[in-house]
């Protein structure tokens, strides 16, 4: 039987999730930061490197086929299937879970989260609404999809006025573009109403199962890697070391970076975005290498190798942002994009870090054939 809505239920003590530093963290990708939050919520330990390499996450770069796409960065485009990072992280949690879209938000104009199956009846975010309070009112937060911002993971951490209003952390919160009607509670939890015409789809948590021997799980998580890194296009993204390219490619076409403050705002974004997956995704490749070398002795020596590759791409990253003196939003910053000489000199450091990603993973998958594990 349902679990009816009480007026107000909330989930204290959820670890914030944010794009700023804090407790001595970074952490920029929504989906492994919203699930570390909430596992850590139901007393499970799990690091985020550990989230981002079983996800994943750590090993993607992306870029549109034909150029600056603001989505780039979502793991979603990664692989053929966009279930794939979540079904991987579930796995390796040890959890099973259940994805329904909004019919409000799936369609064709708006297809980020099509792929996933609409709440049954199609009854817009009601069935949302429903699961949401049922998955309260047992003690388990709500990943969700949208809510505050575009659709990146969020963490629902509890529900007002009988599920009217949702209450949890955002990446974007913060975010004067999206935070309109949002309203902040005491612990710093958003709290929004009218929720469902800006959420694409929730995540809901479900029981615990048996999950694989840890060393199975890592060597799956390195042959994703392999995987992520030398598949050169997914659907209308160039994946991997071909979007390296891709990205050095776009960042020379002195005819992109007219002087217009909007598009030169653009191409910042979706440069820094790529930027991110380098730099913060390989920082943690490098710590989850290192994670797996120090459980298998046989890889330990290749796997310390490629973390090297890792942090030595996390270190160009900032080589890179040098150039124009930070990796901020001033327009001062976004200006020095129009200078062609910055621009060639970026372009040869991400190819610099492409052959970084390349002997990482003939690392990795020198690791794995000293396991006799290579398939």
């Amino acid at each position: 039987m349902a679990d009816k809505a009480k007026d107000r239920v909330v989930l204290e003590g959820l670890p914030r999730i944010c794009f700023e530093p804090h407790e001595g963290k970074v952490e920029l990708t929504p989906f492994p930061s919203s699930l570390k939050s909430i596992l850590e919520y139901l007393d499970e330990d799990y690091p985020y490197e550990y989230l981002m390499g079983t996800s994943g996450a750590s090993f993607r770069m992306v870029w549109k086929v034909d150029g600056w796409d603001p989505g780039n960065i979502d793991i979603i485009l990664m692989a053929e299937n966009p279930r794939e990072p979540f079904d991987r992280a579930f796995e390796a949690v040890g959890y099973t879970y259940e994805f329904f879209g909004n019919a409000g938000k799936n369609n064709e104009k708006d297809k980020w989260y099509n792929w996933i199956k609409l709440a049954p009846g199609h009854k817009k975010p009601e069935y949302l609404k429903t699961r949401v309070v049922e998955s309260i009112n047992a003690g388990k937060p709500v990943i969700g999809f949208g809510v505050v911002g575009p659709p990146e993971a969020c963490v629902i951490a509890g529900y007002n006025k009988a599920g009217e209003e949702l209450i949890g952390w955002s990446f974007f919160q913060e975010m004067e573009e999206f935070n309109k009607g949002v309203e902040k509670e005491e612990s710093g939890y958003f709290r929004k109403t009218d929720w469902g015409k800006d959420t694409a789809a929730m995540l809901f948590i479900g029981d615990k199962k048996d999950k694989p021997d840890t060393k199975e799980i890592y060597r799956k998580a390195l042959h994703w890697a392999l995987e992520i890194v030398r598949t050169p296009q997914v659907k209308d993204h160039y994946t991997g070391l071909r979007a390296y390219e891709a990205w050095a490619e776009y960042m020379q076409r002195n005819e992109d970076f007219p002087d217009d403050m909007d598009i030169l705002y653009n191409r910042h974004m979706v440069h820094n975005d790529a930027m991110t997956m380098l730099a913060e995704g390989r920082w943690y490749a490098a710590k989850f290498a290192a994670m797996v070398a120090g459980a298998e002795p046989k890889m330990a020596s290749e796997l310390y190798k490629a973390a090297s590759c890792y942090a030595a791409m996390h270190d160009i990253a900032w080589e890179i942002w040098g150039l124009v003196d930070g990796n901020d939003w001033k327009p001062e910053t976004v200006k020095k994009l129009r200078d062609s000489g910055i621009r060639h000199r970026m372009a040869a450091l991400i190819l610099a870090a492409r052959t970084k990603d390349a002997e990482a993973a003939e690392h990795i998958e020198t690791a794995l054939e000293k396991t006799k594990e290579l398939k």
